[in-house]
């Protein structure tokens, strides 16, 4: 019998190289989201650590004030870049996930059209060692 070929191979490759694409993109979207998520977090501890420090006289105090009022919009700003960059991340999930969904439904055709294959195989197999048998006693009794 002839060796197995799937007919959609090529089609499986290309499923197969999309869903690849689309989980390079997820990753590198899940990076710049904990990347962003991590600077968040140092302007956090930088105001954490100014308002620690407080201050001796009123001109400090003020200087003070006004870079924890800096450290508060760029925290203001890094949650709109956040929820920007969560967005785009969820989108490229999602694309991920639809990607391997299409993958895995070829793949699960190729794994079906292989197991007929292969049970036709083993039936021509059974039906030749039938025939080999049949013979061989046919030669025995003649």
């Amino acid at each position: 019998m002839a060796k197995f070929k799937f007919r959609f191979e090529k089609v499986l490759q290309f499923r197969s190289d999309a869903a690849e694409a689309a989980k390079r993109e997820f990753m590198e979207a899940r990076a710049r989201t904990i990347a962003q998520e991590a600077e968040k977090v140092k302007i956090l501890e930088r105001k954490a650590e100014t308002l620690k420090r407080g201050g001796g006289g009123l001109a400090e105090r003020l200087s003070l004030l006004a870079f924890v009022d800096r450290l508060d919009g760029e925290t203001t700003e890094q949650d709109i870049v956040l929820g920007v960059l969560r967005d785009e991340e969820e989108a490229a999930r999602q694309k991920w996930i639809t990607a391997r969904q299409e993958f895995e439904a070829i793949e699960k055709l190729r794994a079906n059209q292989f197991e007929e294959w292969n049970l036709k195989l083993l039936a021509e197999e059974q039906k030749m060692l039938d025939e080999f048998a049949i013979m061989r006693r046919g030669a025995r009794c003649g």
